[in-house]
């Protein structure tokens, strides 16, 4: 089981024994809880930040055709133990133009 908080407001939970992924919202206080089979997969890519726009990695989740989390290496220093946690949801690959989209 692995637990990531950041900046954004929100907690996430992986779960790698039941496969499934909760997203809590501390601002609503709404959770949300994934099996990995619904999922779609996820997408690499990478995002900017800073006035210097260094460059981060960032991978999107996505659940029938909509991006549900953005995991972003920015906010989360374990983004890497969070990607390898992910390892039981399909790789859609890499997607150049997706981090220049506003969030």
């Amino acid at each position: 089981m692995l637990l990531a908080c950041a900046f954004t407001l929100k907690s996430i939970l992986i779960n790698t024994d039941s496969n499934t992924i909760t997203i809590f919202n501390f601002l609503t206080r709404i959770s949300r809880t994934y099996q990995f089979s619904e999922l779609d997969g996820f997408i690499d890519t990478v995002v900017q930040h800073g006035r210097g726009k260094q460059s981060y990695k960032a991978m999107s989740i996505k659940c029938r055709q909509n991006t549900i989390l953005r995991i972003d290496s920015y906010y989360f220093s374990n983004y890497d133990e969070l990607r390898s946690a992910l390892s039981g949801i399909k790789y859609l690959g890499i997607d150049i133009d997706w981090g220049k989209q506003n969030f």
